[in-house]
């Protein structure tokens, strides 16, 4: 993005944030109404997003991208993949708390079941049954996620009885980290 898109995206993300605190409904959220909370013109929204969700998705598709990033020299197996999803997704409350407001859930799932897609692309599995398999972990971990900063405080022990238990409904994700 260039910075004067940069900057605007930002304002709505910050307007949208505000919007949620103060109570807002977003099914009932209108363009005029974000455009003027995140002081930009209507037409900037219409011209670079084709819903009010868009903006949030763009955000969600560029913490995906940083996550993925981030885990790529990582060794990885289900205790480090729930512990570092739980973790960075902790520290990016904010955006996770605005796409359930938002009522993002489809689009958060699937954001997931691309990203485990991709944790799959190297096993020697049929398509459907990979895309079975990423369905399955991204809704459970979405699950999860959600669960967790619903009811625990963020504490070292709070994920790590997470990951215990998230480890022992999946029999420690069972065949996605399972090499051929």
């Amino acid at each position: 993005m260039d910075k004067r898109r940069t900057t605007s995206h930002e304002a709505i993300i910050k307007a949208l944030s505000q919007l949620a605190a103060e109570g807002r409904s977003f099914a009932s959220l209108t363009v005029a109404e974000l455009a003027q909370k995140a002081a930009i013109s209507r037409p900037t929204i219409y011209r670079n997003y084709l819903t009010l969700k868009d903006p949030l998705l763009l955000q969600l598709q560029l913490k995906m991208d940083a996550f993925t990033h981030s885990l790529a020299q990582q060794p990885m197996d289900s205790t480090a993949f729930i512990r570092l999803t739980l973790t960075y997704w902790q520290q990016n409350i904010d955006l996770f708390e605005l796409l359930i407001w938002s009522d993002a859930t489809a689009e958060l799932n699937h954001a997931f079941s691309v990203w485990i897609g991709e944790l799959l692309a190297p096993r020697q599995l049929s398509a459907p049954v990979k895309k079975y398999m990423a369905n399955f972990y991204a809704a459970t971990v979405v699950a999860f996620i959600h669960t967790f900063i619903a009811e625990h405080d963020f504490s070292d022990a709070a994920i790590t009885a997470t990951v215990t238990l998230f480890n022992q409904l999946t029999n420690n994700c069972g065949q996605l980290f399972y090499h051929d």
